[in-house]
C-alpha cells in the first residue's frame, strides 16, 4: 500500500502520461491510485438471488422426479417389442381400419454400396483413436505454450496456414489440370492476405491481448483442473437428466404404422406399394411435456456450469490483477476461493443468469425455424436480423454481468447496471474485445484440428492400403480426430476468451478510478481506439482523456 502523500505524488507525476501514444513525465511503471485486491475484489459476500437458487433446484429435481415415474410406469416388454423382427410382424400389433387402398409390394434395388463394418473398424482402429485422444491433448498443450510464450508466432501460424492451405489446394489443382478450381482458390488466398495486411494493426492487438490472457492463465494454472472439474460436475448433473429422457421413451405401446395399407400378406405396404413397419411406437400422452421439461432443465443446467466456470475464471484473475505485486505468484487459493464464492454467495445469480441464457437461446432457436418465412418479406427479415443482434447483446451483457459479479459479489441486476454503465464508457474499446481476438482464436483452433485429422489421415490410409475399406476406415479416423482436436482446443481458447473478457474488466475499472493497477497491461490495452491520457477535471478528479489522432 502507499500512503497518501506517496499517491499525491504519483498522479502530479502522471500528469500528462499519454496512454494512447508518445509517454510523457515519469516513467509508466509509477502506479495511479494502486489498488489493492481488497478495494476491489470483494472477501466478504452475502447470498444473492437466493428465490433463483431455489427455483434451478425445483426445476432440477423435477426432470430427476420425472425420470423416476417414466421408469416406475415403463413398459416392460419396450426392448422386445421395438425390435425389427416384431415390429416388421403384421400380426404384433392390431390391423389399421379397412377401407384403404391396397398397394404393391416393390423390390428395392438400390445399389448403396459397401458399408463401413463399424465392428471391423473399431478392431483394427481402436489403438488410433487412443493415439489420435493424446495427440489431440498435445496438440492443446502446444497451442496453450503458444499462446503463453510466443502468441506473436501462433497468430503468423494462423494467419500463415489461412493463406497456405488453400495457395497448397491451388497448386494441387493445376498440377492436375483443374483450372477453374485453381482459379477460385487463388482468388481466395489473395483476399485473405489482403485482409490481413489490411488490418495489421487490429492483429497486432489480438497478439498483445492473447499474450496478456496467456500470462494469466500461466500465473492461474489451477484454471484448468478446476474447469475440468466443472464439465465432470456438469456430466455427472446431466447423465440422470438423459437417463430420464430416455426412459421417456419406454412409456408407450405399439400402434398399426399411420403409413401402412390394409394388407393380409407377410408384408406391409404403403399407398405408393413400398415396403414400410408395420407397427409404430406411440408415447403415452403426459410423455412429450415431461420429455420438454426435462430438456429445459437440461439446457439450464448445461448455460449454469458455463455460468460457473466463468465466473470461477473472473475471479481468479481478478485477484490476479488486483494483488499486490509482492503477492502475485501466490495463486493456490485464488482458483478456490472464486470457485467457493460461485457455488455459495453467488450460485443464485448465476442461476438468474444462466436462466437468462436459456430463454435467449430457445428464443433464437424459435427464430431460426421461421427464417425461410422471413427470407420472403423484406419486414420480416429486418425483424428477424433485429431481434438476432437484441439476442446477441443480451448474451453479450450477461457474460461481463457474470465477470463484474465475480469481482464485486454483487446481485446480478445490480452488477448488469454497473456493468452496462461500464461499457458505455468503453463501448469502442470492448467491441474491440469482443470481436477480434475470437476471430483469430477460432480460425487457429479450426485449421490446427483440420490439420490435425489431415495428418491423422495420410498417416492411417497408408497403414491401412492393404485393407479392402482402407481409405474408407481412414476417413472416418480423421473425422474422429478434427472433432477431438476441435473439443480440446475448444475448451483451452474458452478459458482465453474468459481471460481476455476479465482483463478488459479490471483495465476499465482502473480507468474509472484513474488507476494503474499492472502495467503491462495498461501497456497493452492502450493501443485500444479510446485510450487518452490521464487529465485533471476542474472539480480535481483523474480520469482519461480524449485519445490523440
Amino acid at each position: 500500500a502507499y500512503s497518501k502523500t506517496e499517491n499525491r505524488f504519483m498522479l502530479k507525476g502522471c500528469m500528462g502520461r499519454d496512454y494512447g501514444g508518445a509517454r510523457e513525465g515519469v516513467d509508466v511503471a509509477a502506479p495511479l491510485l494502486p489498488a489493492s485486491t481488497s478495494a476491489v475484489y470483494a472477501t466478504s459476500r452475502s447470498r444473492k438471488d437466493v428465490g433463483w437458487m431455489f427455483a434451478w433446484l425445483v426445476v432440477f429435481l423435477g426432470s430427476i422426479g420425472s425420470g423416476v415415474y417414466f421408469y416406475l410406469n415403463r413398459n416392460t416388454r419396450f426392448l422386445e417389442l421395438i425390435t425389427p423382427e416384431h415390429m416388421n410382424e403384421p400380426g404384433s400389433c392390431p390391423r389399421p381400419p379397412p377401407g384403404a387402398l391396397r398397394g404393391r409390394l416393390q423390390g428395392d434395388d438400390d445399389d448403396r454400396g459397401d458399408p463401413i463394418q463399424l465392428d471391423d473398424f473399431l478392431h483394427h482402429a481402436v489403438l488410433w483413436i487412443a493415439a489420435s485422444v493424446l495427440g489431440a491433448l498435445v496438440v492443446g498443450l502446444l497451442f496453450l505454450a503458444l499462446v503463453r510464450s510466443s502468441p506473436r508466432a501462433m497468430v503468423l501460424l494462423t494467419i500463415g496456414l489461412q493463406v497456405g492451405l488453400p495457395a497448397a489446394a491451388a497448386g494441387g489443382s493445376l498440377a492436375v489440370g483443374a483450372w477453374q478450381p485453381a482459379v477460385g482458390l487463388l482468388v481466395l488466398t489473395g483476399l485473405t492476405a489482403l485482409v490481413f495486411i489490411l488490418w495489421h494493426e487490429q492483429v497486432q492487438l489480438v497478439t498483445a491481448l492473447l499474450g496478456v490472457s496467456g500470462r494469466a492463465l500461466s500465473s492461474n494454472l489451477g484454471l484448468v483442473p478446476a474447469s475440468l472439474a466443472i464439465q465432470a460436475g456438469l456430466m455427472a448433473l446431466l447423465l440422470p437428466q438423459v437417463v430420464a429422457i430416455v426412459a421417456g421413451v419406454t412409456n408407450g405401446r405399439l400402434v398399426p404404422n399411420p403409413e401402412r395399407m390394409q394388407d393380409d400378406a407377410d408384408k406391409c405396404v404403403n399407398e405408393s406399394g413400398e415396403s414400410v413397419m408395420c407397427c409404430a411406437w406411440k408415447l403415452d400422452n403426459s410423455v412429450p411435456l415431461l420429455e420438454v421439461f426435462i430438456c429445459l432443465s437440461l439446457l439450464w443446467t448445461t448455460f449454469l456450469a458455463a455460468e460457473v466456470r466463468t465466473f470461477t475464471v473472473a475471479g481468479a484473475v481478478s485477484q490476479w490483477y488486483f494483488s499486490p505485486v509482492s503477492l502475485v505468484h501466490k495463486a493456490r487459493s485464488r482458483t478456490l476461493q472464486a470457485l467457493r464464492h460461485a457455488l455459495g454467495p453467488s450460485f443464485g445469480s448465476l442461476c438468474l443468469g444462466s436462466a437468462i441464457l436459456t430463454a435467449v437461446n430457445i428464443m433464437r432457436q424459435a427464430l431460426e425455424s421461421l427464417r425461410k418465412k422471413a427470407e420472403e418479406n423484406i419486414l420480416l427479415y429486418c425483424l428477424f436480423v433485429a431481434l438476432q443482434v437484441l439476442y446477441s447483446l443480451v448474451e453479450y451483457v450477461t457474460k461481463f454481468t457474470t465477470v463484474r459479479m465475480a469481482i464485486t459479489g454483487e446481485a446480478f441486476f445490480d452488477a448488469g447496471r454497473n456493468v452496462v454503465d461500464l461499457l458505455k464508457r468503453n463501448f469502442m474499446d470492448a467491441f474491440g474485445v469482443w470481436w477480434l481476438p475470437p476471430m483469430i482464436l477460432h480460425s487457429c483452433i479450426f485449421i490446427l484440428s483440420l490439420a490435425w485429422s489431415a495428418a491423422m489421415y495420410f498417416i492411417s490410409n497408408t497403414a491401412w492400403s492393404s485393407l479392402h475399406q482402407g481409405s474408407q476406415y481412414a476417413l472416418l479416423l480423421a473425422i474422429i480426430a478434427f472433432c477431438v482436436c476441435w473439443a480440446v482446443l475448444s475448451f483451452f481458447g474458452s478459458l482465453l476468451f474468459n481471460i481476455i473478457d476479465t482483463v478488459f474488466v479490471c483495465f476499465a475499472m482502473d480507468r474509472d478510478m484513474a488507476a494503474v493497477t499492472m502495467v503491462e497491461v495498461h501497456e497493452v490495452y492502450r493501443h485500444l481506439p479510446t485510450v487518452g491520457p490521464v487529465v485533471q477535471n476542474p472539480d480535481g478528479a483523474y480520469a482519461y482523456g480524449a485519445p490523440r489522432v
